[in-house]
């Protein structure tokens, strides 16, 4: 009487086989699947950074009137100004993680060989008020390197973000 209860509440070894046969097929094609989605997820994650620095540039630039001022004193070094351009943003809602690209983090890739604090660079502006607008084609931020498949991205005044492999082909037609 036990077991025809048993045997109809359980399942056979081959059922149990084949469920795992099927979980094992499913993750190699997700596992497969998943390779390609990476650089479209980084390249995601850094067109939202961008678009954050970029608001909290213009809310800096809307407070303070200007775009901010990076010290003069050359001997302060890479790492200082960097870490001068992390703090001067902080306040504006930029934490550091903002500005470090996933893709560049992931692959180590830069210019100079070594892994800098922040992966775009600022434009360099005068104090006038509308300085960073005068120029539509002038960028607020340059990625330092070509982590993504269409190039490095380009944050301009308005908040479009363009690539350079799209900028290039645009010139070229």
């Amino acid at each position: 009487m036990i077991r025809p209860l048993l045997r109809a509440a359980g399942l056979s070894l081959v059922e149990i086989l084949v469920a795992m046969g099927i979980l094992a097929i499913l993750g190699v094609i997700a596992f497969a699947g998943y390779r390609q989605y990476i650089p479209r997820a980084e390249l995601t994650a850094c067109l939202g950074n961008l678009r954050s620095l970029h608001a909290g540039f213009s809310a800096y630039i809307q407070d303070k009137l200007h775009w901010p001022q990076q010290p003069e004193d050359e001997s302060s070094g890479k790492v200082l100004l960097e870490e001068w351009w992390i703090a001067e943003l902080k306040p504006y809602g930029i934490p550091e993680k903002t500005w470090t690209c996933p893709a560049i983090r992931r692959t180590g890739a830069s210019l100079s060989g070594e892994m800098p604090r922040i992966h775009y660079m600022p434009g360099d502006f005068d104090e006038r008020p509308f300085a960073p607008y005068e120029f539509s084609k002038q960028p607020w931020f340059i990625e330092i390197a070509s982590p993504h498949p269409e190039g490095a991205n380009i944050c301009f005044p308005d908040g479009s973000i363009h690539s350079m492999d799209s900028l290039l082909n645009k010139k070229r037609n």
